[in-house]
């Protein structure tokens, strides 16, 4: 069992969660499930343009690591990051600057929970930047139950209760998936790894069976510039 961005095979308990994230590079399940399908769906060859946001040590690594990329990292708050260089970017501010039809490849996980604004206008601005052919792979936070925002100031205890995190400000819920993210893109009905992948032995890569099948924090969205519902 091995980390499938740096090859690391050691592993540390995280949130409740036993031998998940990678002491290495500290990719978690989601992280391993972006690089699979990278590998899986995605051919990363010189001269492609990427948009990531907050951008993960081994993904970043990976992604630079292939000559030529046109490598672009963004955040609110650049000074977290310290093995890239990171441009500052407010999603409420500078999404809708984003140029139309810019980037090969736009990555972000578990990124729109904390966007104080309109999430939706959010997610169709960084689709409008893909090229046409362009792929943009994503995950949120989806518990059990519906969808739930609120923008006001609640304070950071009430946030964490209601959104399991004091930084957050909405969360994404199972039972109303395809009403929310559904209505933008075009998701399948159903998430499952498995039945896409029924010969791969995930565990290789330690992604648990938990984290294959229905729709969860961990499930990533792999979508076409075709895939938006405009």
């Amino acid at each position: 069992m091995h980390c499938n961005i740096c090859g690391c095979s050691e592993f540390n308990n995280m949130n409740g969660r036993f031998n998940v994230k990678c002491r290495h590079c500290g990719s978690v399940e989601r992280t391993r499930i972006l690089k699979f399908l990278l590998d899986r769906e995605i051919s990363i060859v010189p001269g492609m343009s990427v948009l990531h946001l907050a951008p993960e040590i081994g993904l970043t690594r990976y992604l630079t690591s292939v000559p030529g990329i046109a490598y672009k990292a963004v955040d609110l708050i650049p000074e977290m990051y310290k093995h890239c260089n990171v441009e500052k970017m407010d999603l409420v501010q500078d999404a809708e600057k984003l140029p139309n039809c810019a980037f090969d490849l736009v990555i972000h996980s578990h990124v729109m929970e904390h966007i104080p604004g309109n999430v939706t206008t959010t997610l169709i601005h960084l689709h409008r930047s893909l090229k046409e052919d362009g792929w943009h792979l994503f995950s949120i936070p989806i518990y059990a139950g519906c969808y739930e925002e609120c923008l006001s100031d609640i304070g950071p205890e009430e946030r964490k209760r209601r959104f399991r995190q004091e930084d957050h400000v909405r969360r994404f819920g199972r039972e109303d998936i395809h009403l929310t993210i559904g209505k933008i893109f075009d998701i399948p009905l159903e998430y499952d790894l498995r039945k896409r992948y029924p010969y791969v032995d995930f565990s290789e890569f330690n992604i648990p069976e938990s984290t294959l099948t229905g729709f969860t924090s961990n499930t990533i969205f792999c979508l076409r510039k075709k895939d938006i519902k405009l």
